[in-house]
């Protein structure tokens, strides 16, 4: 891409690496070395290739299913649910178009307002 006509990379990352718990230590790890990566490469391969990452927080994908049913149902988040799929879809759209042609580097939060 960074020899070519450029591109956009989008990084899935997790509010893991944000808000670690204990018991997943290898897994924040590896999600918080992405999340850096992501700006590295943002400055390495610019103004060329853009680098993000989707930082992303509970989602009713395939794990959910062995999640506790309250869990599928409720989230300790802002907006006190876990998101659907179709949810993250628009920020992976908007980072892979033009309409964020400005935006590199960033670790974007589609987690309902964890903290």
């Amino acid at each position: 891409m960074a020899d070519g006509q450029g591109g956009v990379i989008i990084n899935i990352s997790s509010s893991g690496a944000l808000i670690p718990l204990p018991g997943v230590v290898p897994y924040a790890g590896a999600k918080a070395a992405l999340n850096a990566m992501t700006v590295s490469l943002a400055h390495e391969y610019g103004p060329k290739v853009r680098v993000n990452t989707i930082s992303a927080g509970p989602f009713l994908t395939d794990i959910a299913k062995a999640w506790p049913a309250e869990a599928r149902e409720t989230a300790t988040n802002a907006l006190g649910r876990p998101g659907r799929p179709e949810e993250i879809v628009t920020a992976a759209l908007f980072l892979a178009s033009s309409a964020s042609s400005f935006t590199t580097g960033a670790i974007v939060r589609v987690d309902g307002g964890m903290s």
